[in-house]
């Protein structure tokens, strides 16, 4: 039995996708349609933080966290994270979303509140973020039910977690 890693199926449909997209349109919807039936059985995934009291859009971002660091924003101060009002997290960090727009966690970000919130845009305004924010805020005060529609929309059967609240304890999670 051949075994193929997750990693080389993954890169070799993206360039059958990338291949197909040049091909008539009913070629790469087959395989587009293929490709989403697939069951994602072995991922790695960094869970948000449960346990804080009110939650908003950047916290299903953490890679995204790195870039926009990198594009000059200053670490939220803990007061903010305390406090963890959308408004305020919104006005620290707008400034520096355009400059990490083109990049690939910029993309996935937006791709997240797609997937699973039916976000329609490219990058998000202020309106969108406090919308986005309410919804994450909401789903999880109810973590367990909203992770486990998370896996039924993505497809997933089985995720390795990255625990940020406990990561050296793989006994610990919700």
């Amino acid at each position: 039995m051949t075994t193929i890693s997750t990693n080389s199926l993954l890169a070799t449909l993206m360039i059958l996708l990338t291949f197909a997209t040049g091909c008539r349109h009913s070629t790469y919807d087959g395989m587009r349609a293929y490709i989403d039936e697939i069951e994602v059985i072995d991922t790695h995934e960094h869970q948000s933080i449960p346990w804080r009291k009110k939650h908003n859009c950047f916290d299903m971002g953490l890679y995204l966290h790195a870039d926009l660091i990198s594009a000059g924003m200053e670490e939220y101060p803990d007061s903010m994270r305390q406090i963890h009002d959308a408004e305020t997290y919104w006005d620290h960090t707008e400034g520096y979303l355009r400059f990490c727009r083109g990049t690939s966690y910029h993309a996935q970000f937006i791709n997240n509140y797609k997937q699973l919130y039916g976000f329609e845009g490219d990058e998000l305004t202020r309106e969108d973020f406090l919308k986005l924010s309410e919804q994450t805020d909401r789903n999880f005060q109810n973590y367990p039910q909203w992770l486990d529609s998370v896996c039924r929309k993505c497809n997933i059967q089985l995720m390795l977690t990255d625990q940020v609240w406990a990561p050296f304890n793989p006994n610990t999670g919700s």
